[in-house]
């Protein structure tokens, strides 16, 4: 009955009805719920600190976890939040990536899914007091869900990418409004969410994005050695394909139908003089299966020649290393627009209509789009072999000023592991 009146509600009122919930939802928590939280935990010698991943392109917090492994006050751990609308086969992928990779750098994770059993895992056995989401959405399976937590529970959110676009239903959510606190990259953000959220951004801390402190590390070059010469450049399309995202807020992003098989050709072209790294966004594979154009087998095919031509592989997980040693990058993922800027290097968003993704960005994520070199598909190659191979790059100085101005001092780790530490203080 009460599934029943929630959809008559929200059918008849939209979304009044969803932010007046939401609105319910954010005054319980913070006003009797997470007040005794922080006290109990505020006593506590030990905190337990989990952290849910959705896939290796969207960790980003290894240098916090790595501070917190060494602090005798805190025990993280990493639990694996799967996608609700990929793949069985993705989510194992996705799962067994994440699985290998922490199991090397000796990190404790626990698998999220049981696909032998068919079982999730219950992270509340984790006795979890503070919980890290890098994604605002609240989805997923309910034993993901805020609400399954937080008796219990303080929230922590990272954003996982810088916040460039100028869409209020994208900040103003659950998690952003009842987190304990959210680690933003600069103060753009809170200018803008402060006129958005119900909370008006009060819990926001500028500590700047982990990429900060990952480009200024002596990271492992990912490139193929055998070309040491050759200019090195990622071509990292969106998953927001028209035909599958055509509700889609983000619709217009993608270029990947119009451009797959001239990249091939790009790529083949350039052997001797570039590498290629085949950078797609994580859900891309996925939505291109259910492409009736596409489907499992053309999908397949197409991701093994960018595995196996000798000027080209194909990068599905962490990126900071493969920006870190690349020269350029191609791309019309607004997820990018800033991340790659804090390299210096030159990078080119391709679309075929520059004015509507413009319209769709907050004012950081403008100062960041005039910094990229801008084209349709036909501009690819006037780009590679100008900007790249000639090196003629005037946007470089300002690309530098930038960076300058809107990168932090101080370790972005560590500035984040103080404001948790700040938990142990009186004033709470």
């Amino acid at each position: 009955m009460r599934h029943i009146l929630t959809k008559f509600l929200y059918k008849v009122f939209g979304s009044y009805y969803k932010y007046t919930a939401m609105y319910i939802k954010y005054k319980y928590y913070t006003l009797f719920l997470q007040p005794s939280i922080k006290k109990r935990l505020a006593k506590k010698e030990k905190l337990n600190i989990l952290f849910f991943v959705i896939d290796l392109s969207m960790w980003k917090a290894d240098a916090l976890f790595q501070e917190l492994l060494k602090d005798s006050r805190y025990n993280p751990i990493i639990v694996s939040f799967l996608y609700p609308n990929q793949s069985l086969e993705n989510q194992k992928r996705t799962q067994n990536e994440m699985k290998q990779v922490f199991k090397v750098k000796g990190y404790p994770f626990v698998e999220g899914y049981n696909f032998d059993t068919n079982t999730w895992f219950d992270a509340k056995q984790l006795q979890p007091d503070i919980i890290f989401y890098n994604q605002p959405y609240n989805i997923g399976h309910p034993i993901n869900l805020i609400e399954h937590f937080w008796k219990d529970s303080l929230f922590i959110a990272i954003p996982y990418g810088f916040n460039v676009d100028n869409f209020p239903i994208l900040y103003n959510t659950l998690l952003f409004n009842i987190a304990w606190k959210t680690f933003v990259p600069n103060t753009y953000m809170i200018n803008y969410t402060s006129q958005i959220m119900f909370n008006k951004a009060k819990n926001q801390v500028y500590t700047g994005h982990f990429l900060f402190d990952e480009l200024k590390k002596n990271l492992t070059n990912p490139w193929k050695k055998d070309q040491p010469t050759s200019k090195r450049i990622i071509w990292a399309p969106h998953h927001s394909i028209k035909s599958e995202d055509s509700a889609d807020y983000s619709i217009g992003y993608s270029t990947f139908l119009d451009i797959a098989d001239e990249m091939l050709d790009i790529a083949k072209r350039y052997k001797n003089m570039c590498q290629f790294a085949f950078k797609p966004h994580p859900l891309l594979r996925d939505k291109l299966y259910r492409q009736s154009s596409w489907g499992i087998k053309r999908t397949d095919d197409y991701f093994s020649q960018w595995e196996q031509m000798e000027n080209t592989f194909v990068e599905e997980g962490e990126y900071a290393a493969l920006f870190s040693h690349s020269d350029a990058m191609i791309h019309d993922s607004c997820s990018f627009i800033a991340d790659y800027i804090y390299t210096g290097k030159p990078t080119m968003f391709v679309s075929n209509d520059k004015n509507h993704i413009h319209s769709t960005l907050n004012e950081f994520g403008k100062e960041c789009f005039r910094l990229h070199y801008h084209g349709s598909t036909t501009d690819i190659v006037d780009f590679i072999e100008d900007v790249v191979i000639k090196e003629n790059d005037p946007l470089f100085l300002m690309r530098q000023q930038f960076i300058v101005d809107t990168t932090p001092k101080k370790s972005v780790a560590q500035a984040m592991k103080a404001e948790i530490d700040n938990l142990f203080n009186d004033d709470i």
